[in-house]
């Protein structure tokens, strides 16, 4: 008897504790401590069971400030529920994410879920706490970080040997807007030769992004990450708004602006910015002022999901470096745990306004919309996160900037104002087209009479002939055979001409556009192969890239107007190199396209150069005439004219920039020797001559290397 005795009092002691744990009260919830949530109510509803109404933004009454707290005390022993509401809104509901976090020590944080994920924050939703084993709880949004944890770390960073703290100016509160910078300080390598990567935080609540981040600098300061250090300089801003989480804000600073709203691509502008963007851009423009600019920033954010990388190629991903698809395939190789989702590409920049838009659109440089991780719900996954993209980013920015051949310059290339010798009777129009045959002759195509006119390289004059419908000459190319093909986009049409002018084939309705396969709207080029098949663009109306066999009997088409892959905005040029594959410029979206000749898209050279015209050489170089890629102000729009400058390239099959030649613009047509105005139509011999023609300069000139 008494064995079953003690056995019963040890079961009732179990479920039953002698000594009750005092009941937590409304005094014990501190809503003002470094996770904090302002304008937060709460009231009792029953034993350890209480009800909460959250506050709201400033400036923004229907986006709830963020449930964040501390229990000061009582808490050991006591399962606590709490009933959570907010009744501005649901623009940004409290309970987005299915998991928040609790500690007892604000350091090792343990995942609760909400339990209705209900999207209307006024039915409210639940938190069911465990039993509490101390006194002392702390919960916060996400995996919260406070500004004291961020101060914490840059104390300790301050003590390493490879990292810097830089304090770039105070929150409207008061506290410190900080910049931690990691590098090799006794790297081999100059400043301005090592690649600068660009790390920041703009929504100060979403701190799954910040544990992201934490991550990244761990795996720098880590052993393996000494070689990065040397190649590479590292910039992290952890925290834009640090008045944010003892707020429980999520998205805004003190004056109510939300921090990936604040970017202005037109230069920072403390008038009309918020208070710690503006400092923040500032310190960013003087970076890129700087002997080592920025190469890539990546702008760190948590939404649904693991995390998603979105980026806007620069100009070293596909010439100093791989093709952006690379990185994707690193990242991959890099996370056996499927914590990321594969590297995307953004179609073209969206708002300005936002910290991955805007410095793409201001600097040309690669940026990444880093978003994701609210389906990751400790902290150290989302740090394993980080140290997987700091990683990757590390192997694919391979060598360093010095590992890459510097661009040619405009002094390697010299105009020749002598050429060519037109005969005196002849009136130049604006220069659409150029080309060169097999024995280095000139072939230009002007928008007056006679259309048509041959020079050799020396400059004589070698014949000339007329077209039908010169006034809308546009491209000029010498096929395989010798004989000369020319678009018309007045006469909508596309012509074989023999070595004397004389028409063999016409492509198109004279006079008539249209849709179908025996018609054209206003045909920009062609390109013919070995075989004999033809290729055009079509063009200005039709969006499309039109294929016929050798005797001019449609074969197939593909394209239609937009902004996707395969898409176009307006196919300008096109040309084929030894390989068959076809590449288009697609103009007016700034970007070239590589397709096989069923049409295929097997590349896309975005951000490189507005083009206008092509031309290929028997070696596969691809050269391009345009200008910079650069958006109109205020639009996600291309400026193509009048165009921002003149631009030559010459890229590998392959898209790497071989050459970059930027030429001077008129300042007035027709310009002085040298100087470009509208450059469309480019060709080169094989002595590596350059020429091209120009629109408003109405002229033809030749360059040539090493003068």
């Amino acid at each position: 008897m008494a064995r079953l005795l003690a056995t019963a009092l040890v079961a009732f002691v179990g479920i039953c504790p002698l000594v009750s744990a005092r009941e937590l009260s409304v005094d014990d919830f501190d809503f003002d401590g470094p996770l904090g949530s302002q304008g937060a109510t709460i009231e009792r509803i029953a034993r350890n069971h209480f009800k909460i109404v959250l506050g709201h933004a400033p400036k923004h009454p229907t986006w709830c400030n963020m449930l964040q707290f501390a229990i000061k005390q009582n808490a050991k022993g006591n399962r606590l529920r709490l009933n959570v509401y907010f009744f501005g809104g649901n623009d940004y509901r409290f309970n987005h994410y299915a998991h928040s976090s609790w500690s007892y020590n604000g350091k090792d944080w343990h995942p609760i879920k909400w339990q209705k994920e209900t999207k209307d924050s006024a039915q409210g939703d639940t938190l069911l706490f465990p039993e509490f084993t101390a006194d002392t709880v702390y919960f916060g949004h996400q995996v919260p970080m406070s500004y004291e944890d961020v101060m914490a770390l840059m104390e300790v960073c301050q003590a390493l040997p490879h990292a810097d703290v830089h304090f770039l100016g105070k929150s409207l509160e008061g506290r410190d807007i900080c910049r931690v910078s990691i590098t090799d300080p006794d790297s081999p390598y100059p400043a301005n030769r090592r690649w600068v990567h660009y790390i920041a935080n703009q929504h100060p609540g979403e701190h799954n992004a910040q544990w992201r981040m934490v991550g990244m600098i761990e795996w720098l300061l880590s052993d393996a990450g000494a070689d990065c250090r040397r190649r590479s300089i590292s910039h992290f801003i952890l925290m834009m708004s640090p008045d944010a989480p003892c707020h429980g804000w999520y998205r805004v600073n003190a004056q109510g602006v939300d921090g990936n709203r604040s970017y202005f691509a037109t230069g920072a502008d403390p008038q009309k910015q918020a208070h710690e963007a503006c400092i923040t851009q500032k310190d960013l423009e003087d970076l890129m002022a700087s002997p080592a600019p920025v190469t890539d920033l990546w702008s760190m954010h948590t939404w649904g999901g693991i995390v998603e990388p979105i980026l806007l190629p620069g100009p070293e991903m596909g010439t100093q470096l791989p093709p952006w698809t690379e990185l994707r395939e690193t990242i991959e190789r890099n996370d056996p745990d499927n914590l990321i989702k594969p590297l995307a590409v953004a179609e073209k920049p969206g708002n300005p306004s936002h910290w991955n838009n805007g410095p793409h659109v201001q600097f040309g440089i690669s940026t990444v919309l880093c978003e994701g991780a609210g389906s990751i719900i400790t902290k150290e996954e989302n740090m394993a996160s980080g140290k997987i993209l700091m990683k990757s980013l590390a192997q694919y920015y391979r060598g360093t900037r010095a590992d890459a051949p510097e661009p040619v310059t405009a002094s390697d290339y010299a105009v020749d104002p002598t050429w060519p010798r037109k005969p005196s009777e002849f009136e130049w129009g604006q220069m659409p087209g150029i080309a060169v045959d097999a024995r280095n002759r000139v072939h230009i195509f002007t928008r007056s009479e006679p259309a048509v006119q041959i020079y050799r390289p020396d400059g004589t004059f070698v014949r000339a002939w007329n077209i039908d419908g010169f006034a809308g000459a546009h491209y000029i190319r010498v096929g395989p055979e010798g004989n000369v093909w020319t678009t018309s986009i007045t006469d909508h049409v596309v012509r074989k001409h023999n070595r004397r002018g004389k028409v063999l084939l016409t492509l198109g309705q004279v006079g008539q556009a249209g849709t179908d396969e025996k018609h054209f709207d206003r045909p920009t080029d062609m390109t013919v192969l070995p075989s004999g098949d033809i290729f055009v663009s079509d063009g200005y109306g039709n969006r499309r890239v039109v294929h016929f066999d050798k005797t001019g009997a449609y074969v197939s088409q593909w394209g239609t107007e937009g902004a996707k892959p395969g898409q176009f905005a307006l196919p300008h040029a096109i040309v084929a190199d030894s390989q068959n594959r076809l590449y288009v410029a697609d103009r007016d979206n700034a970007r070239i396209q590589v397709f096989d000749t069923t049409g295929k898209l097997l590349d896309v050279w975005a951000n490189l150069i507005t083009p206008w015209g092509l031309h290929v050489t028997g070696d596969d170089e691809i050269w391009v005439c345009g200008s910079s890629p650069v958006k109109k102000e205020g639009t996600d729009e291309w400026m193509v004219t009048p165009p921002p400058d003149q631009m030559v390239m010459k890229l590998s099959a392959n898209g790497k920039v071989l050459l970059r030649l930027p030429l001077p613009p008129a300042t007035a047509s027709p310009g002085k020797p040298g100087q470009l105005d509208w450059v469309h139509g480019i060709a080169t011999d094989s002595q590596g001559n350059l020429y091209l023609g120009d629109i408003q300069g109405q002229r033809a000139q030749k360059f040539s290397p090493g003068l």
